[in-house]
């Protein structure tokens, strides 16, 4: 499996991961234990069974690569940036990719509601195409926006199979609250688009199917303690 930047360069370090995330990078935080468990954790190995274990069937990944942005739309310069951006291919040969956003009990952002009362033009186009991709919700909702954008983002990728996953790191920084209030939120994200659980029974992980547009997405949110 290959594990490299943006820029092509090899991540095989904790150091490699860091270098440009010096603001970001600390113990116990999101940033840092996503790296750390990729890189000391064999974490790509424990996602890769995971995701196939939603999905009913073997996944192969084949490429990591951390903050990897997919273009969303030609309103404004930066698309959806992922922590992870993993592509791989089904055991029946369709192509996969994942999008995964590390959180330990960091927010999904402000509100769509608060985002729409300080748009620009270009922010206003954005916001109203992801409310066409979300019937169900509207652009004065109190759904977090980063949650409509990361999944939006992750079927951009045109893969044939597309993972939304949402992976919670339960550090000593964790705060059980503010994780509770991250779980709603995706819950109601979820109800608000019309989700459906997945029938699969898997043990640990939330996980939902949802239909953006005419493309499938799998949702996933699961959490990871340090012992894991």
């Amino acid at each position: 499996m290959i594990i490299q930047s943006t820029d092509g360069r090899s991540l095989k370090t904790l150091e490699d991961w860091s270098l440009r995330k010096r603001n970001h990078w600390k113990r116990g935080r999101s940033a840092y234990e996503v790296a750390n468990f990729i890189v000391n954790r064999n974490g790509a190995d424990k996602l890769e069974r995971k995701v196939s274990e939603v999905l009913g069937g073997t996944v192969q990944f084949d490429k990591i690569t951390p903050e990897y942005v997919v273009p969303f739309d030609k309103q404004r310069g930066q698309g959806r940036v992922h922590d992870l951006g993993i592509w791989g291919a089904t055991s029946s040969g369709d192509s996969l990719f994942v999008g995964v956003e590390a959180k330990v009990d960091e927010p999904f952002g402000p509100i769509i509601a608060d985002e729409w009362k300080k748009r620009t033009v270009g922010k206003e186009a954005r916001i109203r195409q992801l409310c066409d991709r979300f019937p169900g919700i509207s652009v004065d909702s109190k759904i977090r926006y980063q949650l409509m954008y990361a999944a939006a983002g992750t079927v951009c990728e045109r893969a044939k199979v597309s993972v939304f996953y949402i992976v919670v790191f339960v550090t000593d920084c964790y705060d059980p609250k503010e994780g509770k209030k991250n779980y709603n939120d995706y819950m109601e994200f979820i109800r608000r688009a019309g989700g459906d659980r997945t029938a699969r029974n898997v043990i640990g992980p939330t996980c939902h199917r949802l239909d953006l547009a005419g493309r499938r997405l799998i949702t996933i949110y699961d959490h990871v303690c340090e012992g894991d």
